[in-house]
């Protein structure tokens, strides 16, 4: 197996359609940021993972903290599928229980309800 690493090769994607399907079925944007891949690099803020491994993100430091995903503004992100808390900067998540990021680019970001069409994390 020429080229893949076990900790950082993520086959599978549960993002654009809520099932664990291939990455390689999904016609969609994603990427996916594995755990092994959090580890080494020592981070434990969202901001540093996805600044880091997600291009495309980038960071609104305005009246709220956000991200800007293709243009548009994410105030919120979705852990385990469900939306957070709005009191909740989305800075604010703790990489210490986190399996994996996931991070869909464009309007395929809607399938979750009322989100911006740049993106979600």
């Amino acid at each position: 197996m020429t080229g893949e690493q076990d900790g950082y090769n993520a086959p599978n994607a549960t993002t654009a359609t809520r099932t664990d399907t291939p990455l390689r079925d999904i016609p969609q944007s994603i990427q996916v940021i594995p755990n092994q891949v959090i580890r080494d690099q020592g981070v434990n803020r969202l901001q540093d993972a996805v600044r880091n491994n997600a291009p495309g993100v980038s960071q609104y430091f305005g009246q709220n903290q956000a991200f800007v995903i293709r243009g548009f503004r994410q105030d919120f992100n979705l852990r385990n599928g469900f939306r957070t808390s709005s009191a909740i900067a989305p800075f604010d998540v703790d990489l210490a229980n986190i399996e994996r990021i996931e991070v869909l680019r464009g309007p395929a970001s809607v399938l979750f309800g009322q989100l911006q069409p740049g993106g979600v994390i």
